[in-house]
Protein backbone atom coordinates (compact mmCIF):
# COMPACT_ATOMS: atom_id res chain seq x y z
CA UNK A 1 0.00 0.00 0.00
CA UNK A 2 1.34 3.56 -1.01
CA UNK A 3 2.48 5.64 2.09
CA UNK A 4 -0.84 7.81 0.90
CA UNK A 5 -3.50 6.25 -1.34
CA UNK A 6 -4.91 8.62 -4.61
CA UNK A 7 -8.36 6.95 -3.09
CA UNK A 8 -10.00 6.03 0.07
CA UNK A 9 -12.87 3.44 -0.88
CA UNK A 10 -15.41 3.10 1.97
CA UNK A 11 -17.53 0.11 2.07
CA UNK A 12 -20.93 0.67 4.75
CA UNK A 13 -21.78 -2.39 5.90
CA UNK A 14 -25.06 -3.86 8.42
CA UNK A 15 -26.06 -7.29 8.75
CA UNK A 16 -25.20 -8.18 4.81
CA UNK A 17 -25.85 -11.33 3.19
CA UNK A 18 -22.66 -12.67 2.54
CA UNK A 19 -22.78 -13.22 -0.94
CA UNK A 20 -23.67 -9.58 -1.62
CA UNK A 21 -20.89 -8.47 -0.08
CA UNK A 22 -18.48 -10.29 -1.49
CA UNK A 23 -20.02 -9.37 -4.68
CA UNK A 24 -19.37 -5.63 -3.48
CA UNK A 25 -15.87 -6.95 -2.23
CA UNK A 26 -15.19 -8.77 -5.91
CA UNK A 27 -15.89 -5.66 -7.77
CA UNK A 28 -12.76 -3.66 -6.20
CA UNK A 29 -10.37 -6.71 -6.48
CA UNK A 30 -11.15 -6.09 -10.12
CA UNK A 31 -10.66 -2.17 -10.08
CA UNK A 32 -7.84 -1.29 -13.12
CA UNK A 33 -6.61 1.36 -10.95
CA UNK A 34 -3.54 0.01 -9.48
CA UNK A 35 -4.11 -1.53 -5.77
CA UNK A 36 -1.42 0.21 -4.80
CA UNK A 37 -3.22 3.22 -5.15
CA UNK A 38 -6.30 2.89 -2.94
CA UNK A 39 -7.19 1.84 0.53
CA UNK A 40 -11.00 0.08 1.17
CA UNK A 41 -11.89 0.66 4.85
CA UNK A 42 -14.75 -1.81 5.66
CA UNK A 43 -17.38 -0.53 8.36
CA UNK A 44 -19.32 -2.76 10.13
CA UNK A 45 -22.53 -0.26 11.16
CA UNK A 46 -23.57 -2.46 14.16
CA UNK A 47 -24.16 -6.07 12.57
CA UNK A 48 -25.51 -8.89 14.98
CA UNK A 49 -23.11 -10.72 14.60
CA UNK A 50 -20.50 -8.82 13.93
CA UNK A 51 -18.60 -9.54 11.00
CA UNK A 52 -15.65 -11.62 10.62
CA UNK A 53 -12.58 -10.73 9.13
CA UNK A 54 -11.53 -14.28 8.59
CA UNK A 55 -14.78 -14.81 6.24
CA UNK A 56 -14.56 -11.87 4.48
CA UNK A 57 -12.94 -11.86 1.08
CA UNK A 58 -11.08 -8.66 1.83
CA UNK A 59 -7.98 -7.96 -0.32
CA UNK A 60 -4.80 -7.68 1.13
CA UNK A 61 -4.50 -4.18 3.01
CA UNK A 62 -7.96 -3.99 3.64
CA UNK A 63 -9.32 -3.02 7.05
CA UNK A 64 -12.69 -3.82 8.78
CA UNK A 65 -13.76 -1.37 11.51
CA UNK A 66 -16.45 -2.12 14.05
CA UNK A 67 -19.24 0.69 14.43
CA UNK A 68 -21.54 -0.13 17.34
CA UNK A 69 -24.45 1.89 16.90
CA UNK A 70 -25.85 1.16 13.54
CA UNK A 71 -26.79 3.95 10.42
CA UNK A 72 -25.51 4.58 7.39
CA UNK A 73 -24.08 8.45 8.97
CA UNK A 74 -22.96 6.94 11.91
CA UNK A 75 -20.61 4.31 9.35
CA UNK A 76 -19.65 7.22 6.84
CA UNK A 77 -18.31 9.72 9.63
CA UNK A 78 -16.26 6.63 10.94
CA UNK A 79 -15.03 5.91 7.55
CA UNK A 80 -14.26 9.52 6.45
CA UNK A 81 -11.78 9.33 9.79
CA UNK A 82 -9.91 6.32 8.80
CA UNK A 83 -9.40 7.68 5.53
CA UNK A 84 -6.31 8.44 4.50
CA UNK A 85 -6.73 10.30 0.59
CA UNK A 86 -7.52 13.61 -0.75
CA UNK A 87 -10.19 11.71 -2.72
CA UNK A 88 -13.43 9.26 -1.34
CA UNK A 89 -15.21 7.12 -2.85
CA UNK A 90 -18.36 5.94 -0.96
CA UNK A 91 -19.37 2.31 -1.35
CA UNK A 92 -22.54 0.29 -0.31
CA UNK A 93 -22.81 -3.59 0.63
CA UNK A 94 -25.25 -3.92 -2.34
CA UNK A 95 -22.84 -2.05 -5.13
CA UNK A 96 -20.39 -3.73 -7.67
CA UNK A 97 -18.06 -1.17 -8.99
CA UNK A 98 -17.46 -1.05 -12.93
CA UNK A 99 -13.84 -1.93 -13.51
CA UNK A 100 -12.73 1.85 -14.30
CA UNK A 101 -14.59 3.11 -11.41
CA UNK A 102 -11.91 4.70 -9.47
CA UNK A 103 -9.77 5.15 -12.04
CA UNK A 104 -12.29 7.42 -14.01
CA UNK A 105 -12.73 9.05 -10.34
CA UNK A 106 -9.39 9.72 -10.13
CA UNK A 107 -8.96 11.57 -13.60
CA UNK A 108 -12.29 13.40 -13.18
CA UNK A 109 -10.89 14.67 -9.45
CA UNK A 110 -7.79 15.54 -11.78
CA UNK A 111 -9.22 16.91 -14.49
CA UNK A 112 -12.01 19.50 -12.48
CA UNK A 113 -10.60 20.99 -9.48
CA UNK A 114 -13.66 22.40 -9.22
CA UNK A 115 -16.02 19.61 -8.72
CA UNK A 116 -16.55 18.98 -5.13
CA UNK A 117 -18.73 15.91 -5.17
CA UNK A 118 -19.83 13.61 -8.07
CA UNK A 119 -21.04 10.49 -9.39
CA UNK A 120 -22.65 8.69 -12.50
CA UNK A 121 -25.37 6.27 -13.37
CA UNK A 122 -26.11 3.42 -11.07
CA UNK A 123 -28.29 0.20 -12.64
CA UNK A 124 -30.50 -1.65 -11.74
CA UNK A 125 -30.19 -5.88 -10.90
CA UNK A 126 -33.11 -6.88 -9.46
CA UNK A 127 -34.53 -10.83 -9.27
CA UNK A 128 -37.93 -10.32 -10.58
CA UNK A 129 -39.81 -8.57 -13.71
CA UNK A 130 -40.36 -4.98 -12.49
CA UNK A 131 -44.08 -3.82 -13.39
CA UNK A 132 -43.62 -0.48 -16.08
CA UNK A 133 -45.62 1.61 -13.10
CA UNK A 134 -42.85 0.80 -10.50
CA UNK A 135 -40.04 1.76 -13.11
CA UNK A 136 -40.15 5.34 -13.04
CA UNK A 137 -40.26 5.06 -8.90
CA UNK A 138 -36.40 3.32 -8.93
CA UNK A 139 -34.78 6.97 -8.71
CA UNK A 140 -35.89 6.99 -5.31
CA UNK A 141 -34.35 3.25 -4.35
CA UNK A 142 -30.84 4.67 -6.08
CA UNK A 143 -30.98 3.72 -8.95
CA UNK A 144 -30.27 6.17 -12.04
CA UNK A 145 -29.05 6.79 -15.54
CA UNK A 146 -29.41 10.73 -16.62
CA UNK A 147 -28.34 9.87 -20.00
CA UNK A 148 -24.37 10.13 -21.39
CA UNK A 149 -23.51 13.92 -21.21
CA UNK A 150 -21.69 15.29 -18.26
CA UNK A 151 -24.18 17.31 -15.94
CA UNK A 152 -22.33 20.46 -13.64
CA UNK A 153 -23.54 22.71 -11.38
CA UNK A 154 -23.45 24.61 -8.07
CA UNK A 155 -27.16 25.30 -7.78
CA UNK A 156 -27.48 24.73 -4.12
CA UNK A 157 -30.64 22.61 -4.54
CA UNK A 158 -31.41 18.69 -5.73
CA UNK A 159 -31.00 18.29 -9.62
CA UNK A 160 -29.71 15.96 -12.07
CA UNK A 161 -26.01 17.60 -10.92
CA UNK A 162 -25.95 15.78 -7.40
CA UNK A 163 -24.64 13.03 -6.47
CA UNK A 164 -25.98 9.75 -5.02
CA UNK A 165 -24.35 8.04 -1.54
CA UNK A 166 -23.94 4.82 -4.04
CA UNK A 167 -20.92 5.49 -5.35
CA UNK A 168 -20.18 9.13 -4.57
CA UNK A 169 -16.91 10.81 -4.76
CA UNK A 170 -15.85 13.21 -2.37
CA UNK A 171 -12.90 15.17 -1.61
CA UNK A 172 -11.54 14.56 1.59
CA UNK A 173 -12.10 18.41 3.05
CA UNK A 174 -15.70 18.07 1.59
CA UNK A 175 -16.10 15.03 4.13
CA UNK A 176 -14.24 15.86 6.76
CA UNK A 177 -16.92 18.75 7.08
CA UNK A 178 -19.98 16.31 7.16
CA UNK A 179 -18.01 14.30 9.86
CA UNK A 180 -17.84 17.23 12.31
CA UNK A 181 -21.13 18.54 10.96
CA UNK A 182 -23.69 19.30 14.26
CA UNK A 183 -26.86 16.54 13.74
CA UNK A 184 -25.23 14.55 11.20
CA UNK A 185 -26.11 11.47 12.43
CA UNK A 186 -30.16 12.44 12.76
CA UNK A 187 -29.72 11.72 8.49
CA UNK A 188 -29.51 7.97 6.87
CA UNK A 189 -30.74 5.10 7.12
CA UNK A 190 -30.26 3.04 10.65
CA UNK A 191 -30.75 -0.76 10.36
CA UNK A 192 -34.50 -0.73 8.43
CA UNK A 193 -35.29 2.74 8.81
CA UNK A 194 -36.36 4.74 5.68
CA UNK A 195 -34.38 7.74 6.52
CA UNK A 196 -32.37 9.31 3.88
CA UNK A 197 -30.81 12.92 3.11
CA UNK A 198 -26.84 12.33 4.19
CA UNK A 199 -25.80 12.21 0.52
CA UNK A 200 -27.87 15.29 -0.11
CA UNK A 201 -25.56 16.86 3.23
CA UNK A 202 -22.36 15.55 1.54
CA UNK A 203 -23.30 18.30 -1.90
CA UNK A 204 -24.64 20.80 0.34
CA UNK A 205 -21.33 21.11 2.18
CA UNK A 206 -19.41 20.72 -1.22
CA UNK A 207 -21.08 24.10 -2.30
CA UNK A 208 -20.58 25.75 0.98
CA UNK A 209 -16.66 25.07 0.08
CA UNK A 210 -17.07 26.85 -3.27
CA UNK A 211 -17.00 23.25 -5.36
CA UNK A 212 -19.64 22.65 -8.16
CA UNK A 213 -21.57 18.83 -8.07
CA UNK A 214 -21.78 16.77 -11.60
CA UNK A 215 -23.12 14.11 -12.58
CA UNK A 216 -20.32 11.82 -14.71
CA UNK A 217 -21.79 8.99 -16.66
CA UNK A 218 -18.29 7.23 -16.85
CA UNK A 219 -19.14 5.89 -13.57
CA UNK A 220 -20.81 2.88 -13.64
CA UNK A 221 -22.25 0.76 -10.85
CA UNK A 222 -25.01 -1.87 -10.27
CA UNK A 223 -27.00 -1.46 -7.69
CA UNK A 224 -28.49 -5.00 -6.59
CA UNK A 225 -32.11 -5.23 -4.97
CA UNK A 226 -33.90 -7.59 -2.84
CA UNK A 227 -37.46 -8.47 -4.24
CA UNK A 228 -39.15 -6.95 -0.82
CA UNK A 229 -37.49 -3.37 -1.51
CA UNK A 230 -39.89 -3.48 -4.85
CA UNK A 231 -42.95 -4.23 -2.47
CA UNK A 232 -45.53 -1.14 -2.84
CA UNK A 233 -45.56 -0.42 1.05
CA UNK A 234 -42.07 -0.34 0.50
CA UNK A 235 -41.86 1.92 -1.70
CA UNK A 236 -44.21 4.17 -0.08
CA UNK A 237 -42.14 3.97 2.73
CA UNK A 238 -38.80 5.16 1.36
CA UNK A 239 -40.70 7.81 -0.33
CA UNK A 240 -42.11 9.09 2.95
CA UNK A 241 -38.55 8.58 4.22
CA UNK A 242 -37.39 11.00 1.55
CA UNK A 243 -40.33 13.38 2.84
CA UNK A 244 -39.18 13.76 6.56
CA UNK A 245 -35.35 13.67 5.54
CA UNK A 246 -35.83 16.77 3.32
CA UNK A 247 -36.95 18.81 6.58
CA UNK A 248 -34.70 17.39 8.61
CA UNK A 249 -31.39 18.40 6.26
CA UNK A 250 -32.91 21.97 5.50
CA UNK A 251 -33.48 22.33 9.35
CA UNK A 252 -29.72 21.55 10.21
CA UNK A 253 -28.31 23.74 7.55
CA UNK A 254 -30.14 26.30 9.42
CA UNK A 255 -33.07 27.37 6.67
CA UNK A 256 -36.54 27.70 7.61
CA UNK A 257 -39.25 25.06 6.81
CA UNK A 258 -42.43 26.51 7.41
CA UNK A 259 -45.22 24.96 8.91
CA UNK A 260 -48.06 25.12 7.22
CA UNK A 261 -51.54 25.85 9.18
CA UNK A 262 -54.09 23.05 8.32
CA UNK A 263 -56.39 25.01 5.58
CA UNK A 264 -53.26 25.35 3.93
CA UNK A 265 -51.92 21.90 4.69
CA UNK A 266 -55.10 20.62 2.79
CA UNK A 267 -55.10 22.88 0.20
CA UNK A 268 -51.16 22.11 -0.74
CA UNK A 269 -52.11 18.15 -0.49
CA UNK A 270 -54.57 18.10 -2.29
CA UNK A 271 -53.01 19.67 -5.61
CA UNK A 272 -50.11 17.88 -5.34
CA UNK A 273 -52.16 14.54 -5.02
CA UNK A 274 -53.82 16.13 -8.47
CA UNK A 275 -50.37 16.77 -9.81
CA UNK A 276 -48.89 13.48 -9.33
CA UNK A 277 -52.42 11.63 -10.38
CA UNK A 278 -52.08 13.64 -13.48
CA UNK A 279 -48.19 13.09 -14.11
CA UNK A 280 -47.29 9.33 -13.07
CA UNK A 281 -50.68 7.57 -13.25
CA UNK A 282 -52.78 6.17 -10.26
CA UNK A 283 -50.38 3.68 -8.33
CA UNK A 284 -47.03 5.61 -9.01
CA UNK A 285 -48.82 8.91 -8.04
CA UNK A 286 -49.68 7.25 -4.65
CA UNK A 287 -46.58 6.47 -3.74
CA UNK A 288 -44.95 9.57 -5.30
CA UNK A 289 -47.41 11.58 -2.87
CA UNK A 290 -46.36 9.88 0.22
CA UNK A 291 -42.75 12.02 0.05
CA UNK A 292 -45.38 14.65 0.30
CA UNK A 293 -46.53 13.57 3.58
CA UNK A 294 -43.90 12.77 5.38
CA UNK A 295 -42.46 16.32 4.27
CA UNK A 296 -45.50 17.98 5.56
CA UNK A 297 -45.79 15.73 7.99
CA UNK A 298 -42.34 16.39 9.14
CA UNK A 299 -42.94 20.49 8.54
CA UNK A 300 -45.77 20.48 11.42
CA UNK A 301 -43.57 18.86 14.24
CA UNK A 302 -41.31 21.20 16.36
CA UNK A 303 -37.92 21.92 14.62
Amino acid sequence: MADVPLVSVIVCTHNPPPRLLAWALRSLDEQTLPATEFEVIVIDSGSEPPLDRARLPLRRGATLHREQQPGLSRARVAGIRLARASLLVFVDDDNSLAPDYLANAVAIAAREPGIGAFGGKAMARVPVRIPAWKRGLLDGLGVRDEGDQVITASTDEWGPWEPMGAGMAVRADVAAHFASFPGVTALGRTGTGALSGDDSLLARLAYRHGYACSYQPSLRLTHAMKRDRLRTWRLARTYYGHGVSAVILERLLGRQVPRPGVAELARELSGRLWRHLRTHGLRAGLVRMCWDIGYYRQARTSA
